[in-house]
């Protein structure tokens, strides 16, 4: 229910301030027109380029190669600096003659151009490209074209005279390096030579002859050393075996013709025994023929077997003996040599020395000549992929873009400065404020006529209105059943007796058992918009001096409803309002009468009003429509809680009809037919 209220709130301030909220956007649309539609067209042309960096192999050892990082982000944004440089601009001013178009007569007229340029210039990158994007933007699009494609020729041109100027550096550095490592070198081979005439030690191949015949000798011990043990581990393996598994063995590892063939033909004799033995008896000649054919090659096998091994312990013996010579010869030559250590480590020393040298410099020659070809140094690749083209279209000022987006926030600040002014603005101006400050429904918009009783008038929209209001009066009688109805307003002259004095003669209309009665005896108007004489009333009944049938008269056209008024004794009433009396009495009418209507003062600064209004069942505030703050109201309606008053709702009045044509479902109140 709250939401729903916001909402009708802020939609009632739009409905009241659409004239400000269109004027706001109208005005900005103006200024926009007569600004941006004055000002240059400017036109843009742009040249893309592929720019990439090739990242060489940095050689710190023969079989070390390592690459360099690459930090791309950085790269590109250096590349954009350097674009924007005035190495790069500046010839473009000079060769365009752009200080002389733009600023003709200024003496620091190549200044202001670079800096001219440089504003208007663009550099951008394509993300997750190497494509950089070099635009300029210019009220002339030829020059805008000329000078975007002169700072690619200019960005190219720079970047190779930078790298030249590069390499030379570069070059010249490693010459000097160069120079100093051959003479370093040269330092290293003539302190091994004078070692080697110093030590007169001889050489095979440039190696020294103890470790020639130290290295040799060492590999023949370790040749020999190797063959006895393999044959050793197959001599013990063969041993172990059993007869027929060791000539299956040897049948494997020799390659011996006639062994192969006899362990063959043993093979076949068995297999032919086995199928005869199946079919004959043992006795059997051709058995006993085959048997005899398995024991001759099985013996033949055996003595070839055997005589295998013998040779393979020669074979065995052999090398041993081998093996313990040449221990012998190596035990003698490593003796003698360890008096030559302490020369061959300082020779290994200087030759190592040689070796280094020699290294460092073959790999600065390497290093110097492929930064003569350039590639050793790193560098950049610049391609031209699209060349600048005379721009068709103006980029600025984007008049229907600022038009629109000029319109919108217009008209945003005219929403916004609307609520700011309905937050300052304290009158209650709409149903919807009324229900949110308020809380209370509204029963009924009564349209801003005369004070003449509805009933008696001609004016239709005006009677409609007090029908609604006695429609829903009626409606929550019946729904909560409330017999006496107090009508109050926050202060006077909000027009409370006129509707009080239009309901009554409408529920009288409709048959309704109702009385009217006024409860304002400090400024008594039933009497005069009814036109009857105050010469007795509810100040006598409450006083004792009457009788209740005594006060009561008829009013409206076919005097059909009873009214009571106040009484002439205004002072005497003042305390009475006040008293028990007044309490006896609303209960007496209660009685007599479906609905009791009590027309009473103000709510704020009468003390009368606030006991009335704890004494009868329901309260009816009328609030006039943008008069009195809303601070007034809310005090009024406090005022009324804190007495003990029910309040049922309130009845708008006084509201203009282009007000009421806001609310359609009071749109009939205006009197139009459709």
């Amino acid at each position: 229910m709250k939401d729903r209220i916001q909402l009708n709130y802020y939609w009632a301030v739009i409905r009241r301030k659409w004239p400000l909220i269109v004027a706001v956007p109208a005005l900005v649309a103006v200024g926009i027109v007569l600004t941006v539609w004055r000002q240059p067209e400017i036109y843009r042309a742009q040249a893309q380029i592929r720019v990439e960096m090739e990242q060489p192999d940095v050689v710190i050892h023969p079989q070390l190669l390592l690459r360099t990082p690459f930090d791309a982000q950085r790269f590109y944004r250096t590349q954009h600096q350097i674009i924007q440089s005035s190495p790069v601009i500046k010839p473009v001013v000079e060769k365009l003659r752009l200080e002389e178009r733009w600023f003709p007569g200024i003496p620091s007229a190549a200044r202001a151009a670079v800096s001219r340029l440089r504003d208007n210039l663009r550099v951008i990158s394509l993300e997750g490209s190497t494509i950089i994007t070099i635009s300029y933007e210019d009220p002339d699009p030829e020059l805008a074209a000329m000078v975007a494609n002169e700072v690619v020729e200019s960005f190219i041109q720079q970047r190779r005279e930078a790298r030249a100027a590069f390499l030379d550096e570069v070059i010249e550095n490693m010459r000097r390096q160069l120079i100093l490592n051959r003479r370093k070198l040269d330092e290293s081979q003539a302190a091994l030579r004078g070692f080697k005439i110093k030590e007169g030690l001889t050489f095979i191949y440039d190696t020294p002859l103890d470790e020639k015949r130290l290295a040799d000798l060492n590999e023949v011990f370790i040749k020999a050393k190797t063959a006895r043990i393999a044959r050793e581990v197959q001599l013990t393996e063969l041993e172990k075996l059993p007869a027929e598994r060791r000539i299956s063995a040897l049948v494997l590892m020799t390659d011996n013709y006639h062994f192969q063939e006899l362990r063959a033909r043993l093979d076949r004799n068995e297999i032919e025994l086995a199928t005869l033995q199946e079919k004959f008896l043992p006795g059997h000649p051709e058995i006993r023929e085959i048997s005899a054919a398995v024991e001759r090659t099985r013996k033949q096998l055996n003595e070839l077997a055997e005589g295998m091994l013998t040779g393979l312990r020669t074979e065995y013996e052999k090398a041993l003996q081998e093996e313990r010579m040449l221990a012998e010869v190596l035990g003698e030559i490593q003796l003698e040599d360890q008096l030559k250590e302490e020369s061959r480590a300082e020779y290994f020393d200087l030759k190592r020395q040689i070796e280094v040298d020699q290294e460092v410099m073959l790999s600065t020659r390497k290093r110097m000549e492929e930064a003569m070809v350039g590639e050793s140094i790193p560098k950049v690749r610049i391609e031209l992929v699209e060349p600048a083209l005379v721009p068709a279209i103006a980029v600025k000022p984007r008049k229907m873009f600022s038009l629109m987006l000029g319109g919108a926030l217009g008209l945003v600040g005219g929403i916004v400065l609307a609520f700011f002014l309905a937050y300052t603005h304290q009158r209650l101006a709409s149903v919807e404020e009324v229900e949110q400050y308020l809380g209370l429904p509204v029963l009924s918009l009564i349209p801003r006529q005369s004070e003449a009783v509805s009933i008696f008038s001609q004016d239709a929209s005006t009677v409609e209105a007090y029908r609604l209001l006695r429609t829903k009066v009626d409606h929550l009688r019946r729904q909560e059943a409330f017999r006496t109805l107090m009508i109050t307003s926050a202060v006077s002259g909000e027009g409370k007796s006129t509707i009080s004095s239009n309901l009554a003669v409408c529920m009288a209309d409709f048959g309704d058992q109702a009385i009217l009665i006024d409860g304002d005896c400090r400024r008594p108007s039933i009497n005069r918009l009814l036109e009857l004489d105050n010469e007795a009333g509810l100040i006598d009944v409450l006083a004792g001096t009457r009788e209740l049938k005594d006060v009561i008269r008829k009013a409206g056209r076919e005097k059909t409803f009873p009214v009571i008024t106040s009484g002439g004794d205004t002072e005497m009433g003042i305390p009475l309002l006040n008293s028990q009396p007044l309490v006896e009495f609303i209960g007496k009418i209660e009685g007599e009468y479906e609905l009791s209507i009590f027309d009473s003062p103000q709510v704020l600064g009468v003390s009368d009003t606030l006991f009335l209004a704890s004494a009868v069942d329901a309260v009816l505030l009328v609030v006039e429509h943008n008069r009195h703050p809303r601070s007034l109201i809310m005090q009024a309606q406090k005022q009324l809680t804190e007495a003990g008053a029910r309040i049922i709702g309130v009845v708008f009045n006084k509201i203009s009809p282009d007000q009421i044509a806001h609310y359609r479902h009071y749109s009939y109140l205006l009197g139009d037919g459709s």
